[in-house]
């Protein structure tokens, strides 16, 4: 049984075996593109079952000493071709690679067309960081998923944009173009950026339970790294806080460091560095988003996990068989006026006779004497 239960009508299954373990039994959806999750979270999640893609925003690049000249790069991203089919998207945007500059991995050995775009890298650039443009160009994938939910969960980051020079490149000529700047939360149309700041004093907000619970249970060797304010919106009342976001954790002073964003489609949430994520994220997979997005489990049946006994609450064993006892007492009290009903219509079935032969006149005189 993988992660997301099975059921037995209509329920897209495929098998698959990892690294010559054995055969594992993986439920269509939700389709989940993990971006920049460890390697052993990523191992984890595929052999309980769950059907995910291994993505990330690309690897930081040490580039060669130099004081003089250009390096020219190609961003190393990593997303599903079929990003606008995928319903959860979790994103580290705190983790990452940094690997050595390469010239030939730089290069399009296959290209159609006169001109070539490229990014430069000049001094005293000595660390290329494509992950800001890369997350502006998530966003637009995301853009593409119009007509149905989905959810970005994402672990936060400290604040930071870069300012990134492209060039057009045709024959012997190259000509610069105007520079675009992203920041690492580039991949959201608005995300409340207010101070960084790095801390482990966290208080859980009052939320709906099942979540609440969650959050408490690895709020242990927790930090944030990035604060964020409630924004407010406009109203006959004037102005409010816009009740789409949800603050979900805050620090000692009252700032935000995680928070909830929902729209119709379009579902937010922002956490800050849980030591734990395998753990954290299978529980929140398994015991919470199946019932606050539903449409996203369509062959779920994990969430109703509250309904084991091993998860009853106190007193409802004895509620539970209290309601037994007060439906079979229910039962046969329906079953002795069902006789009495029959053995009535069996005693005065005559009247029916007379109805036949005499009208309703006599009848309803009968009646009202037998009544």
């Amino acid at each position: 049984m993988g992660l997301f239960g099975e059921k037995k009508n209509k329920v897209e299954v495929k098998t698959i075996a990892y690294k010559g373990d054995e055969s594992t039994t993986i439920v269509e959806r939700p389709r989940i593109c993990c971006i920049d999750l460890t390697e052993d979270i990523i191992y984890s999640l595929k052999k309980i079952g769950t059907n995910i893609f291994e993505g990330t925003l690309g690897s930081k690049i040490k580039m060669p000493k130099s004081t003089g000249g250009y390096f020219q790069l190609l961003l190393n991203f990593h997303f599903p071709k079929n990003l606008h089919e995928f319903d959860i998207i979790i994103l580290d945007l705190d983790n990452y690679k940094t690997i050595d500059y390469k010239q030939e991995e730089h290069f399009r050995e296959k290209h159609t067309g006169q001109t070539s775009m490229y990014l430069l890298s000049s001094y005293p650039e000595t660390l290329f960081d494509p992950r800001p443009m890369a997350s502006f160009l998530l966003r637009n994938e995301l853009e593409k998923i119009s007509n149905r939910q989905y959810l970005v969960l994402a672990f936060s980051s400290e604040f930071y944009e870069v300012y990134y020079e492209p060039v057009e490149i045709s024959g012997r000529s190259s000509n610069k173009l105007v520079p675009e700047k992203h920041n690492i939360y580039s991949f959201w149309p608005h995300v409340p950026i207010s101070a960084s700041k790095f801390g482990t004093e966290i208080t859980i907000e009052k939320m709906q339970r099942d979540l609440q619970v969650l959050l408490e249970k690895y709020i242990k060797d927790t930090s944030y790294n990035q604060t964020f304010y409630h924004p407010d919106k406009w109203t006959d009342k004037g102005i409010i806080e816009d009740e789409k976001y949800f603050p979900l954790m805050t620090n000692m002073n009252g700032d935000i460091v995680s928070y909830m964003e929902v729209n119709k489609n379009q579902n937010l949430i922002i956490l800050p560095q849980i030591k734990d994520k395998f753990n954290f994220i299978l529980d929140f997979l398994s015991k919470i988003a199946p019932s606050i997005y539903p449409s996203l489990f369509p062959f779920s049946t994990t969430y109703n996990w509250k309904n084991q006994e091993e998860y009853w609450l106190p007193k409802y064993s004895n509620l539970l068989q209290e309601k037994i006892n007060i439906e079979k007492e229910f039962q046969k009290k329906l079953e002795n006026i069902k006789k009495k009903i029959e053995y009535n219509s069996i005693e005065f079935s005559f009247l029916h006779e007379i109805i036949s032969e005499t009208g309703d006149s006599l009848t309803n005189s009968l009646i009202k004497y037998f009544l």
